[in-house]
């Protein structure tokens, strides 16, 4: 383990740690450890501690695949758009999706409108490892975290997408970058 994953590592945990007294409706540690048995909401990476993606649902199948339509779209567009590789996570029929260049996206799941967006303001000068996409959210309590390409960790309130908290893990400048969902 690199010494940026373990900061990394170590801001989440104790990030969380802080956040579990909180009290809210939001993502609790109970809702992360059963993510695999509820089908209303994915709030972990990977839908569930397996990181399986494994659901369930048995209404699509091989027989009813084939009856499937879009209901909406959603561009993560824009002259900022690049590859796209994170998981939307969602809760209370919220979807929370990355875009590239250190974006966040609060979209009504059930019409595609789009509820918020963040978007980080990053420095000239950053030099990221796997181009400029970002992989993902996390959410916890009332909120969504996410990591930026100039090496921050961002902490979102998770119905107005305002900053709660920020937090450098790592010099920009020397080469660090965070893609990766927290």
């Amino acid at each position: 383990m690199t010494a940026v994953n373990r900061k990394f590592g170590f801001l989440v945990a104790t990030g969380l740690l802080c956040l579990s007294s909180a009290t809210s409706a939001g993502v609790t540690d109970q809702d992360i450890l059963n993510d695999q048995a509820t089908p209303d909401d994915i709030v972990s990476y990977g839908m569930g501690l397996r990181a399986q993606r494994y659901s369930g649902l048995d209404k699509i199948n091989k027989d009813t695949v084939k009856n499937m339509v879009p209901a909406w779209g959603f561009s993560l567009g824009g002259e900022k758009q690049r590859g796209q590789e994170s998981q939307p996570l969602i809760k209370d029929g919220v979807m929370y999706i990355t875009g590239s260049y250190s974006r966040v996206y609060a979209i009504d799941a059930r019409t595609g409108d789009e509820l918020w967006q963040y978007d980080a303001r990053l420095p000239d000068g950053i030099m990221p490892c796997c181009d400029v996409i970002n992989r993902g959210v996390a959410l916890y309590d009332d909120q969504v975290i996410f990591a930026t390409l100039d090496a921050k960790l961002v902490a979102l309130d998770a119905k107005t997408g305002k900053v709660r908290w920020k937090k450098k893990v790592e010099d920009y400048k020397a080469g660090y970058s965070i893609t990766a969902a927290p």
